[in-house]
């Protein structure tokens, strides 16, 4: 019982999970891919508002405490701050927050993009670090070792594998931030999924499920990395 999707109970629960809403219907609206080509599709046709994007005058969030890591996250966001305000709050910069629901509730009302970037390049890991963009109106720009789309609705988060450097991320992120129409896509999931997080236990129950079942066989895995 691990977070890895080849596990016998995948435990997910922890990290946030997306499902659709009760009585949600089927969603035409959902796009796959990240690149500016995908956004411009009727941009005459306004939506109503999903988020409220009238206060949100800054553009990157990342809150960080671990300032040094394997995958070298923080050299991309030197980078990409290079070329874009990256406001850097925790142990790693001189900003701060006075409390963790006054931080959340800050990226919902000033931020378009929240770094949403994992500490490790491991198989299938996400943590709770794309849920809380996704939950706090702030579109999630994630770095993993994943396929983010078994996470999250396509279109509802960025990659940083779409992008050949940060230089070209940031001209997309100036792009989305100058253009409301395109930067309201990324939240046209909203109209039929929810993001849960820490509020179900659904690998929980999968456990007792199964420590019921009288028919299930034994399995012995002699190196849990493989």
């Amino acid at each position: 019982m691990t977070y890895r999707l080849d596990s016998d109970i995948v435990n997910r629960d922890p990290y946030g999970i997306v499902l659709p809403t009760q009585n949600s219907t089927s969603y035409p609206k959902l796009r796959r891919g990240n690149n500016a080509a995908a956004l411009h599709h009727d941009l005459n046709n306004k939506d109503d508002e999903l988020v409220n994007i009238s206060s949100k005058k800054k553009l990157v969030a990342w809150f960080v405490s671990h300032c040094v890591t394997s995958n070298r996250r923080e050299d991309y966001v030197r980078e990409l701050s290079k070329h874009i305000p990256v406001d850097i709050y925790g142990k790693c910069s001189n900003l701060t927050c006075s409390n963790r629901n006054h931080c959340k509730e800050m990226i919902r009302r000033d931020y378009k993009f929240y770094i949403a970037f994992e500490n490790s390049l491991c198989t299938d890991y996400v943590t709770e670090k794309l849920a809380i963009g996704l939950i706090y109106d702030a579109v999630p720009i994630v770095m993993g070792s994943v396929d983010y789309t078994k996470f999250a609705l396509p279109h509802s988060f960025i990659d940083v594998n779409d992008f050949s450097t940060p230089k070209l991320l940031a001209h997309y992120l100036l792009l989305l931030s100058e253009t409301d129409a395109l930067y309201m896509r990324y939240f046209d999931w909203k109209r039929d999924f929810t993001v849960h997080l820490n509020l179900i236990r659904l690998s929980w129950c999968r456990l007792c499920q199964l420590a019921h079942e009288s028919q299930i066989s034994l399995t012995t895995y002699k190196d849990i990395l493989e």
